[in-house]
């Protein structure tokens, strides 16, 4: 029954994403802020968050190194160019990373789910010591 559940939640990471896995390289996520001035920025020069370095596997990101807010990005061949932001500025316009659900939660999903699979048997026994 193991098995079953195993296979199933491989394929429902393969529905939820398209890139099976990124080993050290930019990342590249969407910026929002708190402020009007911010999202103004950032539309009118569409800014952007690089994670100069992302260690991920499906939906699960494992370690994303700290990035900075940057215009005129440009992704050719895996490798990432672009025009950083002064950290002071970004602060003043109160810019933020925009992650996903599954860039926010995925590792905490992931680990829940690996639990369940290799605890739910001794849960099951468990409970039913308890009720004899």
């Amino acid at each position: 029954m193991r098995k079953i559940y195993v296979i199933a939640i491989f394929f429902i990471c393969i529905l939820f994403t398209s890139c099976i896995y990124k080993i050290g390289g930019a990342e590249i996520y969407k910026a929002t802020a708190e402020t009007q001035d911010g999202i103004d920025t950032i539309q009118k020069y569409n800014i952007k968050y690089i994670s100069p370095s992302t260690y991920s596997l499906y939906f699960i990101t494992f370690y994303k190194k700290k990035g900075a807010f940057a215009y005129n990005v440009t992704e050719k061949n895996d490798e990432v160019s672009y025009d950083k932001i002064n950290q002071e500025f970004a602060d003043k316009l109160k810019l933020k990373p925009s992650y996903t659900f599954w860039q926010k939660y995925g590792l905490l999903i992931g680990l829940a789910v690996v639990a369940l699979l290799f605890g739910w048997d001794k849960l099951v026994k468990v409970f039913s010591k308890e009720k004899k």
